[in-house]
């Protein structure tokens, strides 16, 4: 009998291993895939800084005059985000990638051990009324201080840009 389960862990090791072995190789072709389309992920990072840019200016300026000032303000430092972000991707994209689809081709045996940490979390979460009532306001007092620091953050942002854009004018 010992000689059985030895086996079956021997058996796991191997396609553990396999497994391994593989997903190793698809971050390679990817870390390859993504140097020599180097041109093709710059364009992608153009459009997503403009978007992305176009989007945030949106939610924060309300003023057409101010939006267009602030979009247009955001060009120069255009080259410095994509030179910045052409590095993390290289660095990163091909690993948060081969982990994506990782996931995506996984069978449901091994989806089953997210739902058991989820019940031991809910059981936790029972534990006592009083507990959970502080647990709520420690979460909205973190939570307000966090906007707090986000709003602090984007003035900080914005005079830094109108800041540069002076710079640059004059």
């Amino acid at each position: 009998m010992t000689t059985d389960a030895s086996f079956s862990s021997d058996l796991n090791l191997d396609v553990n291993g396999f497994e391994q072995e593989r997903m190793d190789d698809v971050q390679l072709l990817l870390d390859n895939l993504f140097r020599r389309e180097e041109a093709t992920v710059l364009m992608v990072l153009d459009c997503l800084y403009e978007v992305g840019t176009h989007h945030f200016v949106s939610q924060k300026v309300r003023a057409r005059m101010g939006r267009k000032a602030l979009q247009s303000a955001a060009r120069p430092i255009k080259p410095v985000f994509k030179a910045i972000a052409l590095r993390w991707f290289k660095c990163n994209a091909p690993q948060l990638l081969a982990d994506w689809l990782y996931d995506q081709v996984r069978f449901e045996s091994d989806a089953s051990e997210p739902e058991q940490a989820d019940t031991t979390v809910a059981t936790t979460l029972l534990l006592d009324d009083g507990l959970q009532l502080e647990l709520a306001q420690l979460n909205n007092q973190a939570v307000k201080r966090l906007e707090h620091q986000v709003r602090v953050l984007s003035c900080v942002a914005v005079g830094a840009i109108a800041t540069l854009i002076g710079t640059l004018v004059s």
